[in-house]
């Protein structure tokens, strides 16, 4: 991580900045997604209170077969073997409730996630227009990185500057035939 972080922070590496291609979505279509989700959520809780009505249904009639076969002898086998059929379908339908109540969880989760960042998204994306619209820039994010490229700018220029000076000094203590001196050039030479 602290590699990461020196990569980041090193200003004179040109890749440490990446634009992500794409776009998000639009709010309408955020919104649809949500409604869909929400839709998806509720068929699943109402499927889940069906689930539970068989579950107390399927309750009861175990708990009458159970109170008959104690109190009838007779038929103790068949009865028994009903008993074991049906809770074997309670524990089937148990495990498929419990399956349907954690896919209806992590749905909920899912769409309370979807919703906020939604949110989140609208309220940044509002305040960008609001400061648009002031004449500010849209965030102090993209703020502080326009004037870091304009420092970057001014810097790469200041360097350019100072190199050409260097150069035309150089080419100051050069004297005919290309050879080059230390001595100072007297104010009344010509060079040639």
């Amino acid at each position: 991580m602290l590699e990461l972080e020196k990569e980041l922070e090193n200003p004179y590496d040109e890749k440490r900045v990446r634009y992500l291609e794409g776009k998000d979505p639009p709010p309408a279509e955020l919104q649809n997604k949500i409604e869909d989700l929400e839709m998806r959520l509720s068929e699943k809780e109402e499927a889940l209170l069906e689930k539970d009505l068989i579950f107390e249904q399927v309750n009861r009639i175990a708990d009458r077969v159970k109170n008959k076969a104690e109190g009838g002898k007779e038929d103790t086998l068949e009865l028994a073997k009903r008993v074991n059929d049906l809770q074997a379908r309670i524990k089937d339908t148990t495990r498929k409730m419990m399956a349907m109540v954690s896919e209806l969880s992590m749905n909920q989760a899912n769409a309370l996630k979807l919703q906020q960042g939604l949110k989140e998204k609208e309220a940044e994306l509002e305040q960008c227009y609001i400061r648009m619209e002031k004449g500010e820039p849209p965030s102090d994010e993209i703020e502080h990185e326009w004037l870091r490229l304009l420092r970057d700018e001014d810097r790469r220029l200041k360097d350019r500057e100072e190199l050409r000076m260097a150069e035309e000094e150089e080419e100051q203590y050069k004297i005919a035939g290309g050879i080059t001196t230390t001595a100072e050039p007297r104010p009344n030479c010509l060079h040639t």
